[in-house]
C-alpha cells in the first residue's frame, strides 16, 4: 500500500511540474518588450559621422524608449516614442544611399499608443487593429517584426519616396 501511495505521489508531482512548465511557456510572450534594433538591408549613415550601420537605432535616437506591452487578456499596446521621417536633397550623379539624409523626429507628448488584439500560434504572434495586421516571430526573449519598406527616404522638395529598404524591428523582453 505504501508503494502504491508513493507511486501516486510521484505521478502527481511530475504532472504538476509538467503543467507548470507548459503554463510558463504559454505565457512567455506576455510582458513588456523594448525596441532595441531596427535593422535594414544596406547600412546607412544617417547622422553624418562617416560610419554606416544596418541598425538604424545606432544612427539616431528617435525611437529609443519604444515599447510593446503584451497582456494575458489577448490585448497588446505598441507605444512608439516618435514619428520619424527621412529626407534627401536630390543631387545629380550621387548614389542615393550615400546622399546626406536629414532625419526629422516628430515627438508628440499627446501621441496615443496603438491598441491591438492578438493571437499566438506556435511562435507567430499576430497583432490586429481596425487598420492593420502585424506579424512578429517569438524566439525566446526576442520578438522580430519584418516590414517591407520600413525605411523610406523622401525627396525634400517633392515629398516623393526616392528609395526605400526593407527592415526588421527587434524587441527584447524587459
Amino acid at each position: 500500500m505504501k508503494k502504491l501511495i508513493s507511486h501516486v505521489l510521484v505521478i502527481i508531482i511530475v504532472t504538476l511540474f509538467i503543467a507548470c512548465s507548459n503554463n510558463k511557456d504559454q505565457n512567455s510572450h506576455t510582458g513588456s518588450w523594448e525596441l532595441n534594433e531596427w535593422k535594414v538591408d544596406k547600412a546607412l549613415d544617417l547622422n553624418g559621422d562617416d560610419k554606416s550601420h544596418q541598425d538604424l537605432l545606432k544612427e539616431f535616437g528617435c525611437l529609443k524608449g519604444s515599447t510593446l506591452e503584451i497582456k494575458n487578456d489577448n490585448t497588446a499596446t505598441l507605444s512608439l516614442s516618435s514619428d520619424v521621417k527621412f529626407y534627401i536633397e536630390p543631387i545629380e550623379n550621387i548614389v542615393l544611399e550615400k546622399a546626406p539624409i536629414m532625419t526629422i523626429c516628430g515627438t508628440d507628448s499627446e501621441k496615443l499608443p496603438t491598441s491591438y488584439s492578438y493571437t499566438l500560434v506556435e511562435e507567430i504572434l499576430t497583432l490586429e487593429s481596425d487598420t492593420e495586421t502585424i506579424k512578429l516571430i517569438l524566439n525566446k526573449n526576442t520578438l522580430s517584426m519584418k516590414v517591407s519598406s520600413s525605411f523610406k527616404a523622401y525627396n525634400s522638395s517633392t515629398d516623393e519616396i526616392i528609395f526605400s529598404q526593407d527592415g526588421t524591428y527587434l524587441f527584447t523582453k524587459k
